[in-house]
This record gives C-alpha cells, structure tokens and sequence, in this order.
C-alpha cells in the first residue's frame, strides 16, 4: 500500500510539488544535475544491456539507501507537522525495509545458486557503483549542483 501511493500516476509527488508552485509537467521543471543524469544513465544502461542480476544489483543502493535515510530522519524528526512527513513514514516504515529485504535476499539467493550470467565480480562492482552514485546525488542536492555555465 504504501509504495502503490507512490506509483499512482505520480501524485505522490504531485502532492507534495503542488503546494509549493510547482507543476512536474511542464517545461519550467527544473533540470536534473549532472550527477542526476549520471546516476539515472548508469541505471538504465545496467538495466537495458546486462543481465537481469547486474540490474537488480544496480537499483538495489536505492532502496538500501533510502530505507536507512527514511529510519535515520525518523529517529529524528521533531513532533509535530513535518514537510516531509509522508516521505519519511514511506521510506522508514518496516514494510519497506522489508520489500528491501526481500529484494536483497533474491539477489543474494540468484548469486549463491550460481544462476547469475554474470559473475559476482560484475555484481559487485555494480553495486558498488550504484551506491557511490546514490552518495552523490545525495550530496549534489546537499550543495545544489547545477550544471556549469560555458564561459
């Protein structure tokens, strides 16, 4: 229930875009970082051009990640009305680091039977790739990256 809120046609979002003024469909919607657009490409091209196992291990630092930030800010989070309620309590509910278990477990138990047509090695540094990028885009947004401005 709670990620089938998020998938809804993007209202999710939407819902939490509209009071502040902005309309993701439009062309006025900000441009995604540098890091954004390195991070998104890595993910469809691990996705599109290797194995399924190599994708999975792609997209899997995304949820870790957030699952671990959602539990972080909760832990955190003053009483009270919070801008970011909704996305806290997704991403910090036990249902969600459950589905990211379960996800992991998968992966892990593909890997361990040998059925992956990718090696571990390949997984691994898929992984590992991923989880940098998430660090980044993270961090791109802590410093407000934008893309430079030819001179």
């Amino acid at each position: 229930m709670l990620l089938a809120r998020s998938r809804r046609s993007g209202s999710w979002h939407r819902d939490f875009l509209a009071p502040r003024g902005l309309d993701p469909d439009v062309d006025s919607v900000p441009e995604p970082s540098p890091t954004c657009v390195a991070y998104t490409g890595f993910l469809e091209s691990a996705a599109t051009t290797r194995s399924f196992e190599v994708g999975l291990a792609a997209v899997l630092p995304c949820f870790r990640v957030y699952a671990e930030v959602g539990r972080h800010v909760l832990a955190r989070r003053p009483s009270g009305e919070h801008p970011y309620a909704a996305w806290i309590d997704t991403y910090a509910a036990p249902e969600f680091d459950a589905a990211v278990r379960r996800a992991e477990a998968y992966l892990d138990q593909v890997a361990a039977a040998g059925g992956a047509s990718s090696d571990l090695v390949e997984l691994e540094s898929a992984y590992r790739r991923a989880t940098r990028f998430e660090w980044m885009f993270w961090d791109a947004a802590w410093r407000h990256e934008t893309w430079p401005t030819p001179p």
